[in-house]
């Protein structure tokens, strides 16, 4: 499972405004993925004699690989639908790619944002649309001897960031992005009965947390519904 470090990850924003469209495809299924090994392959369709997309090798290693879907071929085999960092939408068998079922809420909300949304700026292109705005820059994370580059991707009512080319964030509006219970207007009951009760409480602010993600629910004024909220996963560590 990708675990990176620096707490940053994927945060959610109330704007106001018109609304970017997260109307797609739906996931058959949303996991975690990895390749079993260095050389398998993912083609554009599930069978052995579709054409090929990409190696995964350590030349071109891949940092980001979600399990969308899954089908069964006429042979039996079985096949995952998968979004790759380098590679984009795809399909690989089941020999190739190990999977891991989300196992909180929290991470289960990172997948379904992360496929809502796109992993890269090529997958949130064809699933939102050419954004309005682009702006780049970098910075330094001195401890890492690294230097990060960020590209942010403006729509209308929808902005996301990408670290080096990983869906870092995105801030939408909260009709266009919601998760049952986990949504703004939301009720308070219904988000305990999602997340269970807090891990701090600070004024209207509730604060969940998990193994490599944080998240911040902002109660309205009355602290009966959900304003806003930002989910947060660690990039570096």
């Amino acid at each position: 499972m990708r675990r990176w470090g620096i707490l940053a990850g994927v945060s959610f924003l109330i704007l106001t405004g018109p609304t970017c469209s997260l109307t797609g495809e739906a996931a058959d299924v949303l996991m975690y993925g990895s390749i079993t090994d260095y050389g398998v392959v993912q083609r554009a369709e599930p069978s052995p004699s579709s054409s090929v997309l990409g190696t995964f090798d350590e030349a071109n290693s891949y940092r980001e690989l979600l399990v969308t879907g899954q089908t069964t071929a006429p042979d039996g085999g079985l096949w995952y639908r998968v979004e790759s960092d380098i590679f984009g939408e795809g399909w690989m068998d089941e020999k190739s790619v190990d999977v891991a079922a989300p196992e909180t809420a929290l991470q289960r909300l990172d997948l379904e944002v992360r496929f809502a949304c796109g992993i890269t700026p090529a997958l949130a292109e064809k699933k939102l649309g050419a954004p309005k705005r682009v702006d780049k820059a970098s910075f330094d994370i001195p401890e890492y001897e690294t230097v990060v580059e960020t590209m942010t991707a403006t729509y209308d009512g929808c902005e996301l960031v990408f670290w080096d080319g990983i869906l870092q964030s995105a801030a939408v509006t909260g009709e266009t992005l919601s998760f049952g219970a986990l949504t703004v207007g939301g009720d308070v009951q219904d988000l305990r009965g999602l997340l269970g009760e807090p891990t701090e409480k600070k004024g209207r602010e509730w604060f969940f947390a998990d193994e490599g993600m944080e998240l911040l629910v902002t109660l309205d004024k009355a602290g009966k519904r959900i304003e806003s909220f930002r989910s947060a996963m660690i990039m570096y560590e």
